[in-house]
């Protein structure tokens, strides 16, 4: 009986579904199964994306380049013709919510991920820390306070004379705006609607912003890149020399895929320990914004 493993399906943004999608092709990569894709047919549209909605060309052109950013060894098997198949009960598709694998101390196999990355011969010379702010207001358990990245700042020589770069430019790449957000449509609407996401009486969702000016005021070089749309953004962080992922979805994933250097964020529970699990992770960070070493493989 030939094991077919499927990512786990959510409604949710495209960081949330790339990394579920990357995480299974992993476990069938390192287990020796087949992995069936799923192409995304939605996502949450997010103010940065700058789409007007679902019947906007630009969602469709986003979507397709995300259903294209990963190499699929798996894509040209014939599944309606393979006789014995059976969904893979111990991951994705073929389990409970959220679709991890059963046996949670096994996470060796996310390392597998830097094999679906198309862009590993491209690298520009930055660290990269990505920062979530957008619709993650601060009572979201993924806002991180501007005071941490201030601490991470004041580190950058530290992680210049880790990974030994020259000569580095220092990014925070970011979906901070001052902008609200109105979701268009019934369906986003319904996305849109989830915990720590709240709309004022005009149906405005409101952002979060960064005190920029606070983190420049640590490190005076500092770059922003708060204007790219999610496909670039990703492959920003994707091909730095070292990316500080962010408590996110969307930079876990590049950091899953990256053959460069990663830094992880604080351990907060059982799922930071899958969600950090980099094959190229160089140390993490603790609760205070401390670089903390791995130790050499």
């Amino acid at each position: 009986m030939t094991e077919i493993v499927k990512e786990f399906k959510t409604t949710d943004g495209l960081g949330a579904m790339l990394w579920k999608k990357i995480y299974a092709m992993s476990y069938a990569k390192h287990y020796r199964k087949l992995f069936q894709d799923t192409p995304i047919e939605w996502f949450l549209i997010h103010e940065s994306d700058g789409i007007d909605g679902e019947s906007d060309p630009k969602y469709f052109e986003l979507m397709n380049k995300f259903n294209n950013l990963l190499y699929n060894p798996w894509k040209n098997i014939d599944f309606d013709n393979i006789p014995y198949k059976v969904l893979c009960p111990d991951i994705g598709l073929g389990t409970e919510p959220p679709g991890f694998a059963k046996n949670n101390n096994d996470k060796e196999f996310i390392k597998e991920a830097t094999a679906f990355n198309k862009f590993s011969d491209i690298v520009h010379n930055s660290i990269v820390i990505h920062i979530r702010r957008g619709n993650a207001i601060p009572e979201n358990p993924r806002y991180t306070p501007d005071h941490f990245y201030e601490n991470v700042l004041r580190q950058i020589e530290r992680i210049v004379n880790r990974c030994q770069l020259e000569n580095p430019d220092v990014f925070i790449c970011t979906d901070s705006t001052n902008k609200n957000f109105v979701p268009k449509g019934i369906k986003q609407e319904r996305m849109w609607h989830q915990p720590h996401l709240h709309k004022d009486s005009s149906g405005y969702y409101p952002h979060t912003s960064i005190d920029f000016d606070l983190l420049k005021n640590v490190f005076p070089n500092l770059k922003i890149k708060n204007d790219l749309d999610t496909y670039d953004s990703f492959i920003f962080m994707l091909t730095a020399k070292v990316l500080v992922v962010g408590n996110s979805a969307f930079s876990q994933s590049a950091g899953m895929l990256s053959t460069n250097h990663v830094i992880g964020m604080p351990e907060k529970n059982g799922l930071d320990s899958r969600h950090n699990h980099f094959k190229n992770k160089i140390g993490g960070l603790d609760p205070a914004g401390n670089l903390l070493w791995e130790a050499p493989h």
